[in-house]
């Protein structure tokens, strides 16, 4: 399940919560399919960071108030894997989290 920021976690009363305030992020990634050719994968991750760098690209973000915080694959999959161990909890504790994914 994948609730946008301003969406409810619990709810319809002044206790209404939603993920931004409950302190979740959405983390925001780039990956390639698995068995990427490890040539390809360098290219792509050069680029993007790069990208990421940018003094433009930096401004662009600031103005959607996005915060940048590079990590290496194997760290951005850990990360990822542990947001969804957390948030896997929180929706089984509100009710949320569907029975087949429990």
């Amino acid at each position: 399940m994948d609730l946008e920021a301003d969406e409810t976690l619990a709810g319809g009363s002044d206790s209404e919560r939603t993920r931004l305030s409950a302190g979740f992020e959405s983390p925001l990634g780039i990956a390639g399919p698995e068995g990427l050719d490890p040539k390809v994968a360098a290219k792509l991750h050069d680029a993007f960071r790069a990208t990421l760098d940018d003094k433009e690209v930096q401004r662009v973000l600031a103005d959607f108030e996005f915060v940048p915080s590079y990590q290496p694959g194997a760290e951005f999959l850990k990360s990822l894997m542990q947001s969804r161990d957390e948030e896997r909890k929180l929706f089984a504790r509100t009710g949320l989290l569907r029975p087949d994914l429990k």
